[in-house]
């Protein structure tokens, strides 16, 4: 019983680094020298630093041409050896920085760019391949953290053609669904965007609650870093003016006005023009939708109001990273707990003992044998059940009875003296007298007494040996 106990955890570790595998992929990115100085937030540095997303390593920027660059972890090149501070690379130290590059770190799939899935390496916007190295909880590249992939270490080449008569364009046509939920701060989100192809229109319902009565603006805007705290401006890649959802003339991102009720309570169900879309490289998937505090009259500005919540809105097939392996290790600690429960019953049964029968309870010393007529004995009949008498103890029988009991009692002491006595009986053979009569002062008063009965054999009512004469 305790083999599956002591598998179990080898095959949830086996699961586990399975699923790890498949998600962090075969590619690696290419060691990359850092590019010291670099600006981060206004600020100019020639070491490395800390980033949110990287849990407390050090990073640092790598160039990759004249308008791209990536974030990297620092590799021991880069620290001290006996701290693990970072070294500064700075004036007369800038030429060592040769030795400082990123780590080769793996490339993690699927990841979201632009809206868009990869689960290779890809040379979206580059003129080589690239992958992710760290996604949100929704699997969307964060902040230029990626790499230049290390083409040798895939297990396929991402330069291989598609196979003959499969476009690309063509594979992500047909109906998507998308979805942003919110919940910060009382502020309920939950919005349904649906298109059926490239070609139709986007529709967004849904409702959203918690907000002040009154209009509220709403808005996709282009980025989604830091949770929201940084969105940048409304999306708009055909580079137009800002107008309402409804305008000829308006932004990818220009959602309008949201009226909520005195509840607090607000509905949606809107349909936007083609430039608004979940296809292609303007998709809106991975991008922001912000909640406004004021109503968005189209002429301001549209960074100069006030953000209440924030989302970001991600097809409804893909499940979150985090959400996958929270449901995995639910299965697996409830397997866990109902082993454990079938091992715990397993232990604590009992077998139940045999129920002895009635009869073989009775003392050897009240059991008489008897004939059965064919010539043998039952050993197993009860003295008491042959004479038809209670069984004869020290405690005396209850009032009621007491006629019917002594009744039973005489017809016990005038039975045939032949009959052999158990332990118990009140005369031997050789003593018995059928002529034995019970003290006068233990019997009733006799009724009627019949005149052929010796005055001196006092008969009781209800006696069996009356009723044969």
């Amino acid at each position: 019983m305790m083999m599956p106990f002591g598998k179990l955890p080898l095959v949830v570790i086996v699961c586990f680094i399975g699923y790890i595998s498949w998600v962090r992929g075969e590619c690696q990115i290419e060691s990359q020298p850092c590019d010291f100085p670099f600006t981060y937030e206004g600020k100019k540095f020639s070491y490395c630093t800390e980033h949110n997303a990287t849990e407390g390593k050090f990073v640092c920027v790598s160039s990759h041409g004249e308008d791209r660059w990536s974030w990297g972890i620092c590799n021991e090149g880069c620290l001290d050896e006996e701290d693990g501070s970072p070294l500064d690379f700075g004036g007369e130290t800038m030429g060592q920085a040769v030795d400082c590059k990123n780590e080769p770190l793996s490339c993690v799939f699927p990841f979201i760019y632009n809206g868009v899935e990869h689960n290779e390496c890809t040379e979206e916007d580059a003129d080589f391949f690239w992958c992710a190295t760290h996604v949100d909880e929704h699997g969307i590249l964060i902040d230029n953290m990626w790499g230049k992939c290390d083409v040798a270490s895939c297990t396929e080449d991402p330069s291989t053609e598609s196979p003959e008569g499969v476009d690309p364009e063509t594979e992500e046509e047909g109906p998507k669904n998308a979805k942003v939920l919110i919940d910060v701060n009382e502020i309920i989100v939950d919005l349904t965007f649906h298109q059926d192809d490239s070609e139709s229109q986007l529709n967004i319902y849904g409702t959203i609650s918690g907000l002040e009565p009154g209009l509220h603006g709403l808005a996709i805007h282009a980025e989604n870093s830091d949770n929201c705290s940084n969105v940048g401006p409304h999306f708009n890649p055909l580079e137009t003016t800002h107008g309402s959802h409804s305008s000829e003339d308006r932004h990818a991102g220009d959602l309008g006005n949201v009226e909520v009720d005195e509840n607090g309570l607000g509905e949606i169900n809107i349909t936007l023009p083609m430039e608004t879309t979940l296809f292609g490289p303007d998709s809106v998937l991975g991008k922001a939708l912000v909640i406004y505090s004021e109503e968005d009259t189209f002429e301001t500005e549209e960074l100069l109001l006030t953000p209440l919540a924030c989302g970001v809105i991600y097809e409804e097939d893909e499940w979150p990273l985090i959400l996958i392996l929270i449901i995995a290790l639910s299965v697996a600690i409830v397997l866990l707990l109902i082993l454990i429960t079938i091992l715990i019953c397993c232990c604590m049964r009992r077998k139940k003992p045999k129920k002895k029968k009635a009869l073989d309870k009775i003392p050897e010393d009240e059991i008489l044998p008897l004939h059965n007529g064919n010539g043998s004995y039952n050993k197993k009949t009860p003295l008491y059940d042959e004479l038809s008498i209670p069984f004869i103890d020290a405690t005396p029988a209850p009032t009621p009875k007491l006629g019917r009991s002594i009744d039973r009692l005489s017809s016990f002491f005038t039975r045939n003296p032949s009959v052999g006595r158990s332990r118990g009986s009140l005369a031997s053979n050789d003593e018995f007298d059928s002529t034995f009569h019970l003290p006068k002062s233990i019997l009733p008063a006799p009724t009627y007494p019949p005149p052929e009965v010796p005055a001196n054999d006092t008969p009781w009512k209800g006696s069996r040996r009356l009723r044969r004469k």
